[in-house]
């Protein structure tokens, strides 16, 4: 979390729950190909009627996910196995046969979750603060926004209100100066 004088703050971390979801759909093929980046190849298979009823319950899933986070619910997984709070069952299987694998890779020394530590610093929010309070003539400025990071499955970011949004780790926005500016000064009160 990044914050100055308790006027400001912003929050970037990578989501657990919102990367398994689209882990999962990804290893069963429910994004086109141009979204699904990781993990690299379709993991289990499905039938077609199984696919199209895992695409529903997973869009359902997704923006109920979406919409816990973006009202605060920051504590606590949703998805917990045996996954009993998932009520739809080809979905909570699937969550069953896709989280061994999410697990290993989330918890390498290398990679998933460590890997989102380093994509949380990369942009340098304080300074793009410090710049908008210059130009804007204004010290102490006033906004909050927590940002969700996600390895794909979206191709831009999705804001749900003015102080949550759910972001794809690509350069075009992580490593973008002016993005940010633009954003941050769209949320200051």
């Amino acid at each position: 979390m990044i914050q100055d004088h308790n006027s400001w703050r912003v929050c970037l971390s990578g989501d657990t729950d919102l990367n398994f979801l689209i882990y999962t759909a990804t290893a069963y093929g429910l994004f086109d190909e141009k979204d699904s980046v990781w993990p690299p190849a379709k993991l289990f298979e499905a039938s077609a009627a199984v696919v199209d009823e895992l695409k529903v319950q997973w869009a359902s899933r997704w923006n109920q996910t979406m919409e816990y986070r973006a009202h605060g619910s920051q504590g606590g997984s949703v998805f917990v196995p045996p996954f009993e709070k998932v009520e739809q069952p080809e979905l909570r299987e699937a969550l069953i046969q896709a989280f061994p694998s999410f697990i290993r890779w989330w918890q390498m020394p290398a990679g998933g979750q460590k890997a989102m530590y380093a994509w949380e610093d990369k942009p340098n929010i304080s300074s793009y603060v410090r710049e908008l309070e210059m130009e804007l003539g204004r010290d102490h400025l006033s906004f909050y926004l927590n940002v969700d990071l996600v390895y794909g499955g979206i191709r831009e970011p999705i804001e749900i209100g003015e102080e949550y949004m759910v972001m794809p780790i690509r350069g075009e926005y992580m490593l973008n100066k002016e993005w940010w500016k633009k954003k941050l000064a769209a949320r200051i009160r």
